[in-house]
């Protein structure tokens, strides 16, 4: 995979980003599915990309396959007019050139959680959005709702728990939430203090296993 990113200078807020995801035939990398967001656009091996991004932009993804799967998160050059990328996996991973820096991101094993996790603005935005709301009940709906199809880390549902006074409520969202380690999910007992609602969040973890 690789692109190339260079900016016109028409526009002191953005960057022009053009490149391409080339298709890599490999037979130690049999049926590896690969996304890459930028700007907005979801693109796949074989894509090509010519789109105007806001400084500041990441290059994001995804890639998994019998090797395992990895996720990775690319800051592009924030006070650049131009930059160059290079992008490629092979047995070890995924390898990215960026500038004078190169980051390898290694293959984990499949495991027994969901994937890939949600990028971490997101999650700060809907924490920030129901933070705003002064009901717990409306604060309650729309984390419920978000959780919905996403993939969260374990401290990431115990931050959206703690938005919470109320017991119940944490635990409702807790159990809401996908996690990428569910055995992980036993560190969230110290949200709660009260002995009904710690035996109904064990009781739970417990058949998550």
């Amino acid at each position: 995979l690789s692109a190339l990113a260079f900016g016109g200078g028409s526009a002191s807020d953005s960057l022009q980003v053009e490149g391409d995801i080339v298709s890599i035939s490999d037979s130690i990398l049999p049926e590896t599915a690969l996304l890459v967001e930028l700007g907005g656009l979801k693109l796949t091996s074989g894509s090509h990309i010519s789109v105007r991004v806001e400084r500041g932009a990441t290059l994001t993804g995804w890639a998994s396959g019998t090797l395992g799967r990895l996720q990775f998160d690319v800051p592009l050059p924030k006070f650049a007019d131009s930059c160059q990328f290079w992008m490629a996996f092979d047995s070890l991973g995924l390898s990215v050139v960026l500038a004078n820096d190169t980051s390898l991101w290694t293959w984990n094993p499949e495991g027994s959680g969901c994937f890939p996790l949600s990028h971490p603005r997101a999650f700060d935005r809907i924490l920030e959005e129901a933070m705003r709301l002064p009901f717990e009940s409306s604060r309650l709906r729309l984390i419920v709702a978000w959780l919905e199809g996403k993939c969260a880390a374990v401290e990431q549902v115990g931050r959206l728990a703690e938005a919470f006074d109320d017991e119940g409520r944490r635990l409702e969202v807790i159990q809401s939430a996908q996690c990428p380690a569910p055995s992980r999910v036993m560190d969230l007992e110290p949200l709660f203090a009260s002995q009904h609602y710690r035996s109904a969040f064990l009781e739970w973890a417990q058949s998550q296993d």
